[in-house]
């Protein structure tokens, strides 16, 4: 014979079954219909989560944190977004800053929406390890901080990119207006960026009375080598005392720009 319903209820298949108060078509408590198919009442949530619990980075760089909200019970609305660094001491880091592309986000009913957290490091060492502490504050609900572990190496890097018919091409803006400012203690590291292998680059720099020194040369006690950086290698001093501005460049293949040379001032 023919088979067919045994009138067995099934929750969670979308149909209203008999014993059944509701089906929305899952079997997930909190939602308006209970694991067992009855009415309830749902409790609006919200729930936070990042995508870096810990960062490894170094001096002078910036760092993106994607911060994603999903709501669930019907939570819909505005979720205002703040976000502090403080040290192990719970002490603020204030030349850490935070800045997001959004500081709120809303959200449609049960939705999900994602801001960008940008955690920017200065060049001087004012801090090596903090913890970024993130926020979220929405109407009628409670939402628990996040946090991410940020561990910085004391060094700073610049990037040096090559083309083939001007030579080095230096970061922009670091000129005598503008030097970056390292701490005594921190490396400085200058990286070959070519994309030519046997692009070889020389580092020319007049900060040997901070002990920056010029490539094959020695200064304070440091002798500058290897003489010349290969691609993906860097050249690497360590500054030893404060001074005055001092500008550097590729000594070969160049160009020297002059004035417009990139800067570096040591600080204590």
């Amino acid at each position: 014979g023919g088979g067919g319903d045994d009138g067995a209820a099934v929750c969670g298949n979308g149909t209203v079954d008999t014993g059944e108060q509701c089906d929305d078509g899952n079997a997930l408590a909190g939602d308006g219909c209970s694991a067992t198919c009855q009415t309830e009442v749902a409790t609006p949530a919200l729930a936070m989560s990042i995508d870096k619990q810990t960062i490894t980075t170094e001096l002078m760089t910036s760092n993106v944190i994607a911060v994603t909200l999903t709501g669930t019970g019907g939570f819909q609305g505005a979720v205002n977004l703040t976000a502090a660094v403080v040290d192990g001491s719970n002490a603020p880091i204030t030349d850490w800053t935070t800045s997001f592309d959004s500081s709120t986000v809303t959200l449609a009913p049960n939705g999900t929406g994602t801001a960008m957290l940008t955690l920017a490091i200065p060049s001087e060492n004012k801090a090596l390890a903090g913890t970024v502490q993130i926020n979220a504050t929405a109407t009628g609900v409670t939402v628990p901080q996040v946090t991410s572990s940020v561990t910085a190496a004391n060094q700073v890097s610049f990037l040096v990119n090559y083309d083939n018919s001007t030579g080095c091409v230096y970061p922009t803006g670091l000129n005598s207006t503008n030097p970056v400012k390292i701490t005594v203690g921190s490396k400085v590291r200058f990286v070959n960026m070519a994309q030519t292998a046997g692009t070889m680059i020389a580092i020319h720099s007049n900060g040997s009375g901070s002990g920056i020194c010029h490539e094959a040369q020695p200064c304070m006690g440091d002798q500058a080598n290897p003489a010349q950086i290969a691609p993906n290698e860097a050249y690497e001093q360590t500054a030893k005392a404060a001074g005055g501005a001092f500008s550097w460049y590729c000594h070969a293949p160049g160009p020297d720009l002059g004035g417009n040379d990139p800067q570096i001032q040591v600080v204590n």
